[in-house]
């Protein structure tokens, strides 16, 4: 009873107090830490059952076999299926699925498809342990390839196959083939099912079809935690904060209690609309859930305050962690590296090489980054150094871009032209265009004009290479070469994403975009601006507006 509920501390206490161990209470031990995914204390007590001469069941051999499914685990796997094979224990439709999942989800696809064709009885829960399998193991090809096949041999999907086989379509980007079982969940009824309206909310949320998504979740009478999630970390994850929030209040106030995967992906949208108070809110909310340290939510947590510039937050939400692991650390290195402190973030570098934490890539792109933006060349060179000849880690396009920009903004353009014929093609765009923003600051024509030739060669419609050279000629008095590029900008088909921004007024986020005037306070934030505008005058600082032109947006 107590293995069954999950109370498996209280379980064993209660078994091994027992005197009469008999193979029902053997099965329901290990059955139950199998189930609760403790693997090895399953497995453990399957062997301790057979030193004490207790002869294991098919029940037995099934939840061993699922203690098995993970790929750590697959000798130990194939020794139990051997062993049911030797005592006669390996046939039936539980044990054919037990084994099915624990060849799929150890990645050993043909021997789980084999045990499927043996199979004189194919049930639906072999078909489903199948496609599951292959899904859960990242082969979601080879799990749609299945579902057809069942379909095909004349074997109908209940809504664990098209849970697994919408998963599959999602991770595989295949949007098509996850419309096309949605069609099929609809002639057979099961659209009304939780865990399907789930799975299709998250396979239209990851193709970006958010209407879809969202008719889906609107058609819904009673929603439940997993669609509330599935809504909301779809929303969050597009960049749509504003309504993901929207709806994160509504599941509140409707009293679904919202899990650790719904928090972080709240938090996540809070972060991008810099809305300090809803996200002290959802700290608050994950407090008084037990989640507070949980090591993914607050390298979030840590993100967020950091972004929201409240960094002693930040500091005291690290702090607050009985431990740390390489998210946590480089959350720390980059908040403060996000501010420009880079001594700062220089300290906990060193700290979390002193607790035994490799840092990984990102921890010196953030490194890298601030020294760029501080133009901090021995520092930065150190650090790139280190990353390869200390740590062993192979650069990447972001760390070569770094690498240029800090090169590029202290007047070392020999260095970084030759350090970006290393850098990695899909992210040579970046470093070009970063080194051509460069040339202006240093008034390098012609090393301005190879990079946006390399540039445009890249990417002929990005509208900031031609503004950035046509300036660097108008600043060295070549106006006729300038109008060239004008002229080639105007005729070509370029184009320039508009600058957005958000601030959170009342606990309410406002989003503002380049030359939109549609907010309804529009005539009071003009004039706001115009009182700004003259402040900013009165003490001083006037704009260069001298190589501003109009991109026609």
């Amino acid at each position: 009873m107590y293995a069954k509920c999950g109370d498996l501390d209280t379980g064993l206490r209660v078994f091994l107090s027992s005197s009469n161990r008999d193979l029902v209470s053997w099965n329901s031990m290990i059955g139950g830490y199998a189930h609760h995914g403790f693997n090895d204390k399953a497995l453990s007590l399957f062997y301790d059952m057979q030193l004490e001469n207790i002869q294991p069941s098919r029940v037995t051999f099934v939840s061993a076999l699922k203690a098995c499914a993970k790929i750590e685990f697959r000798d130990e796997g194939r020794l139990v299926h051997a062993q049911a094979i030797e005592e006669g224990f390996d046939t039936g439709v539980i044990f054919g699925s037990a084994l099915t999942n624990f060849y799929a989800k150890c990645g050993k696809i043909s021997d789980a498809c084999c045990v499927l064709e043996k199979q004189p009885n194919r049930h639906i829960g072999i078909w489903n342990a199948l496609v599951a399998g292959c899904t859960q193991n990242g082969d979601g090809e080879k799990a749609l390839q299945v579902f057809e096949k069942m379909r095909h041999d004349g074997y109908m999907p209940n809504e664990v196959t098209y849970v697994c086989a919408l998963k599959a379509c999602t991770g595989l980007a295949s949007f098509d083939d996850g419309r096309r079982i949605h069609m099929l969940i609809i002639d057979n009824k099961m659209e009304k099912n939780s865990f399907v309206e789930s799975s299709l909310i998250d396979m239209y949320s990851a193709s970006g079809s958010l209407d879809d998504a969202r008719k889906i979740f609107d058609g819904i009478s009673s929603c439940d935690a997993i669609t509330w999630s599935a809504i909301v970390t779809g929303y969050a994850q597009h960049g749509r904060g504003e309504e993901a929030l929207l709806l994160f209040e509504q599941m509140q106030a409707e009293g679904v209690e919202s899990d650790l995967f719904t928090l972080v992906n709240a938090l996540k949208a809070c972060t991008c609309l810099v809305a300090l108070d809803v996200g002290e809110l959802i700290h608050g909310l994950a407090v008084e859930n037990g989640f507070e340290t949980d090591l993914c939510l607050c390298s979030m947590l840590i993100d967020f305050y950091s972004k929201c510039g409240s960094l002693d937050d930040a500091a005291a939400t690290f702090n607050h962690l009985p431990k740390h692991n390489i998210v946590t650390w480089s959350a720390m290195i980059g908040a403060f590296s996000l501010h420009g402190n880079i001594q700062a973030a220089l300290g906990y570098f060193e700290s979390m090489k002193q607790h035994g934490v490799k840092p990984d890539d990102i921890v010196f792109v953030s490194l890298l980054s601030t020294c760029a933006q501080m133009g901090l060349l021995k520092e930065g060179k150190q650090l790139f150094e280190a990353m390869i000849k200390e740590f062993g880690l192979t650069p990447t396009g972001e760390h070569y871009n770094c690498m240029v920009d800090l090169l590029g903004r202290v007047g070392c353009f020999g260095e970084a032209e030759l350090l970006m014929e290393f850098s990695p093609a899909e992210s040579s765009f970046v470093g070009w265009l970063t080194l051509l923003s460069h040339c202006k600051a240093h008034s390098r024509v012609t090393m301005g004009r190879k990079c946006f030739d390399r540039v445009t060669a890249l990417d002929s419609g990005h509208a900031s290479a031609y503004v950035l050279m046509s300036e660097i000629y108008e600043a060295a008095g070549m106006h006729e070469e300038a109008e060239i590029i004008r002229k080639m900008r105007d005729t070509g088909q370029v184009w320039k994403k508009p600058g957005q921004a958000s601030v959170e007024i009342n606990k309410k986020s406002h989003a503002f975009i380049v030359g939109d005037k549609s907010h309804f306070q529009i005539v009071d934030i003009l004039a706001k601006l115009d009182v700004l505008n003259c402040s900013i005058i009165g003490t001083g600082h006037v704009p260069h507006a001298a190589s501003v032109h109009s991109c026609g947006l």
